[in-house]
């Protein structure tokens, strides 16, 4: 306070300072320059498509309170939101996240801390070809075998157990079926950059 001057009890922090000199009350301006606080938060791995525990965000000031304290969370994986104090939804797209959570108080004073937010990719590939396939003993066999999978990354695809005469390769089986038969069984494995199959 200044000289002459006695901050009455419990006005420390507040924006109007209520003082007593000479037997006169003062209001003084009180210029915040304190930054909020924030809690950090650790690193989380869920998998997607599975709602999580809502991920507390805890922040505080010398002076704003409530809605005067603004809390802002960006960069989180689509299905997740901030509301009321918290991080809550359903995340539905994989991916490893770096999300920003700022807070924001009356004086624009502001703190910031971030977090490693991981969402697992549980979904198998989806193969796509015709089925069944029709091929005649001693014709060329010319047979497309797709997969996507639902992060959008590139799947591996491999064939087993096909019929003497006929490989796959690149995304095709060709060659020509040499036995006849009236019908056979082959496997095609797809399998994303997470394992699944």
């Amino acid at each position: 306070a200044p000289t002459g001057f006695t901050l009455k009890p419990g006005q420390t922090s507040e924006k109007m300072i209520t003082t007593t000199a000479a037997n006169n009350v003062y209001n003084i301006a009180y210029i915040d320059t304190v930054n909020p606080t924030v809690q950090p938060i650790t690193g989380l791995t869920v998998n997607e498509d599975s709602a999580i525990s809502p991920v507390a965000v805890t922040a505080s000031d010398n002076v704003s309170t409530g809605t005067y304290l603004k809390v802002q969370a960006t960069g989180l994986p689509a299905g997740l939101s901030y509301a009321s104090g918290s991080i809550s939804g359903t995340p539905t797209t994989p991916g490893s996240y770096t999300v920003n959570i700022t807070v924001t108080d009356e004086a624009l004073n502001t703190a910031t801390t971030s977090f490693n937010f991981v969402v697992n990719d549980i979904t198998p590939p989806s193969i796509l070809t015709d089925s069944p396939i029709n091929l005649e003993t001693g014709t060329a066999a010319n047979v497309l075998i797709q997969a996507t999978d639902n992060s959008g990354a590139a799947v591996s695809l491999s064939v087993s157990q096909l019929p003497a005469g006929l490989s796959y390769s690149q995304g095709k089986i060709t060659g020509t079926p040499t036995t006849p038969t009236a019908s056979f069984t082959f496997t095609i494995t797809a399998k994303d950059p997470s394992g699944n199959t």
